[in-house]
């Protein structure tokens, strides 16, 4: 029978606590956990519950004002604390690597991508580092900048960045927040071929229970800074042990759920009805044929119509640059179309907006021309979004004029003015 390797990470009753008002606040309870090479575990818990202050310890960082109360960790067999300032920098990167949470903001903007993955250390050529996350043309790639790249590409960016010294452990911090969901299993597989390939261990913390199911091997489910369940990951989702482990995954939303879940201490599950929206509501937002461009060079949005009544939920979804916060903008007036209609009606209240400015353009009533005063006039307390003004300017952010056109209207996409009720 072959035995199983010894546990390169291993955790044995840490307790922490943080300094506050002059005592000491305990945030971790005799927490022990190990990972062996090749496996991954995950920790999980709720905001507060200390996954990323555990996790944190394994590079042998702690937060300002806190403190090792109790236990030891080690990593390749040292012990974490124990080391010199010297060994701990050798610790970091050679030996444990950190993806953290946000690639965009981990990187440095002025830099580079090809200069911040050599500074990472290590002697694997840039250009191989690229491949190995699955990045297309590696050469013209490195020439970059940050802002250049993808939320999905800055995030491959960072895991060559984790791996150039070839560690032995990778921490993974949310790797995949903010990432949409085609993008994030890209990242997510490649990190699982990685740790095959180099035979990493990893710790993953996460508030998603889809990465987990994922990506775990293990589970070790964290509540108020103590370990209240630990399993793997099959067994856990599917016969969870502690009541709380059950609230937990009760608490994930459902497809199926017909409304809002209350979840009780037990995990137990009851669906609160959604409200019906009336048949004849009234139309808050209605958006026709709607058009944005950036520059003369690119389309965000391309002809989008849909319409939103009062008292109804409607979701935008999409793959990053699907152009779903481009519209939002546009909607909060922070963008201005390049054609269509967008129309609001404050309070959801019926009423019409002009047709167009006094200028007889099609759409801008809320944007300023270059001349200051709003694009055109409104008719009652709606908005028209849409559009340039009449001198074809886009001139400002349209909606947060405070007042109407010459003729006095409010036109203002946060709604009429005292004046205009």
């Amino acid at each position: 029978m072959t035995s199983l390797p010894a546990p390169i990470v291993s955790v044995d009753e840490l307790s922490v606590a943080y300094r506050s008002g002059g005592r000491e606040v305990p945030v971790v309870h005799e927490v022990s956990l190990a990972v062996r090479p090749g496996r991954t575990l995950a920790l999980v818990g709720e905001s507060g519950s200390g996954k990323s202050t555990v996790a944190a310890t394994l590079l042998g960082h702690l937060r300002h004002g806190s403190r090792i109360t109790g236990g030891r960790v080690a990593v390749d067999g040292r012990d974490v604390f124990a080391l010199s300032a010297r060994e701990l920098r050798g610790l970091r990167g050679g030996t444990v690597a950190m993806v953290a949470q946000n690639a965009g903001h981990a990187l440095t903007p002025s830099m580079r991508i090809g200069r911040q993955i050599a500074e990472a250390g290590g002697e694997v050529p840039v250009t191989e580092l690229l491949e190995q996350v699955r990045l297309p043309r590696p050469r013209e790639l490195a020439r970059r900048y940050p802002h250049e790249l993808s939320g999905g590409q800055q995030q491959r960016v960072a895991i060559a960045m984790a791996i150039a010294a070839r560690p032995k452990v990778l921490v993974l911090d949310e790797p995949t927040t903010g990432l949409d969901v085609i993008t994030q299993r890209g990242v997510l597989d490649l990190i699982g071929a990685l740790r095959e390939e180099l035979g990493l261990a990893a710790v993953l913390v996460s508030h998603d229970l889809g990465v987990v199911a994922h990506m775990a091997d293990e589970v070790c489910v964290l509540h108020a800074g103590r370990v209240v369940e630990a399993a793997p990951t099959r067994r856990l989702f599917t016969a969870p042990a502690a009541p709380y482990t059950r609230r937990l995954l009760s608490s994930v939303p459902r497809v199926t759920d017909a409304g809002l879940a209350l979840v009780g201490e037990d995990g137990t599950r009851e669906i609160r009805p959604r409200a019906e929206v009336p048949a004849d509501a009234a139309e808050a937002v209605s958006v026709r044929d709607v058009t944005i461009d950036y520059g003369t060079a690119m389309r965000a949005v391309d002809g989008v119509s849909f319409s939103v009544r009062r008292g109804e939920v409607l979701a935008l979804v999409g793959e990053s640059g699907s152009g779903k916060s481009t519209i939002a903008w546009a909607l909060a007036g922070l963008r201005v179309p390049s054609g269509g209609r967008m129309r609001a009606v404050a309070g959801g209240l019926p009423g019409d907006a002009a047709g167009g400015s006094a200028g007889g353009s099609a759409g801008a009533v809320a944007g300023r021309s270059s001349g200051g005063s709003s694009g055109g006039a409104s008719g009652g307390p709606s908005a028209d979004l849409s559009g340039a003004a009449s001198d074809g300017s886009t001139g400002g952010s349209p909606g947060l004029s405070p007042g109407g056109s010459a003729g006095g209207s409010p036109g203002a996409w946060s709604g009429a003015s005292p004046g205009g009720r």
